[in-house]
């Protein structure tokens, strides 16, 4: 084994090397493949929970198969300690692309050879093709799903980057990994899972509101967050994300939300207040718990618009994130196959 160990909540990750005499896994990954990545899961676990979560995985990584989607190429279990091996990913995350490749720092632009935003638009395209095929709906890109389910775990770590090469010319191509939180559900059906949200940042705001359900809306509000995040990296850099990020950081809940707690400084992307009638609102009222779109939120899409450099195409893009994606009322949000149908006209007749 070599490299670094990359932690997550309940479960690390190492690369490793296995020698091509050793397996026949090369069918299944891409070719001349020499690393993997070896997802370990027992942090913080007891074995039998580490046995579920890991169960659960196999099983979230066998109902959907698709280009986009890291695939899971073996697992086993020893010395009580469980483990998932996937193709290794020799860009890191998409967080890690972010953070490396910082297009605009020093007030003057690097764009590496690799970056256009017809790239930035083509992956964004991808990555809803893979929800959609997720989520159970007719994948464009040849995707299978045997059973609708839910990701509950959308973030920039959780899309990892895959380096291409095409005559003498190196890109990127980004996969959706860690099945770890999802689960199947069913639309006909009146009950939908309940599941504690590790997603922190871009978790939705009817995770924190008393009485709301889990449904394909939260995996949606994930990818806009995301979106948002990586419209701002196209526009202003690594920097701009962190300019984004603080200001976030600094607003808070309403101070009556919780009366026994003070606000905590949160990185989330909405914040909550109670909801207040007319002057005459009796007392003896129960309080009703609200959500906002934090307003530093709204500012950054009229800032991204004002932006020397923002496009035609990343404006309309910016649209579809304010008007379609991250809204309060989850009913109100587009499905995952309307967000992939909108990218996909646009691949379709792109120009910048």
């Amino acid at each position: 084994m070599q490299g670094e160990i990359l932690d997550g909540q309940v479960s690390f990750v190492q690369k490793m090397k296995i020698h091509r005499d050793h397996h026949d896994l090369l069918h299944q990954a891409e070719p001349l493949v020499d690393y993997f990545a070896l997802k370990i899961i027992d942090k913080g676990h007891t074995i039998e929970a580490a046995k579920i979560s890991f169960m659960d995985e196999i099983a979230a990584n066998q109902r959907t198969t698709h280009r986009r989607i890291t695939p899971l190429l073996s697992a086993f279990t020893h010395r009580n300690r469980f483990y998932l091996l996937f193709p290794w990913a020799d860009g890191g995350s998409l967080f890690d692309l972010w953070e490396n490749h910082d297009l605009y720092h020093d007030s003057t632009e690097h764009y590496p050879p690799w970056y256009s935003v017809q790239w930035m638009m083509d992956q964004c395209y991808y990555i809803a093709d893979a929800l959609v095929t997720v989520h159970g709906y007719d994948s464009r890109e040849g995707g299978r799903s045997s059973e609708a389910q839910l990701h509950l775990d959308i973030k920039p770590e959780n899309f990892v980057c895959f380096r291409k090469s095409q005559g003498g010319k190196v890109s990127y191509e980004l996969k959706l990994t860690d099945f770890g939180l999802s689960k199947p559900f069913d639309r006909s059906s009146s009950i939908r899972p309940k599941q504690k949200a590790e997603t922190k940042t871009y978790r939705p705001p009817e995770r924190d509101l008393e009485g709301s359900t889990v449904d394909e809306p939260f995996d949606i509000w994930c990818l806009g967050c995301l979106f948002l995040d990586f419209i701002t990296w196209a526009i202003e850099g690594w920097g701009g994300v962190e300019c984004f990020r603080e200001s976030r950081l600094l607003e808070t809940d309403e101070i009556d939300v919780d009366p026994e707690f003070p606000p905590v400084l949160e990185d989330t992307f909405f914040k909550k207040r109670v909801q207040r009638g007319a002057w005459w609102w009796p007392r003896s009222v129960p309080r009703t718990i609200v959500a906002d779109l934090k307003p530093s939120v709204i500012s950054q899409f009229q800032h991204l618009r004002n932006h020397a450099r923002c496009t035609e195409d990343l404006e309309r893009f910016l649209s579809l994130v304010q008007s379609r994606m991250l809204l309060i009322d989850g009913s109100a949000r587009a499905a995952s196959n309307e967000v992939r149908d909108t990218l996909q006209a646009w691949k379709q007749s792109f120009k910048e």
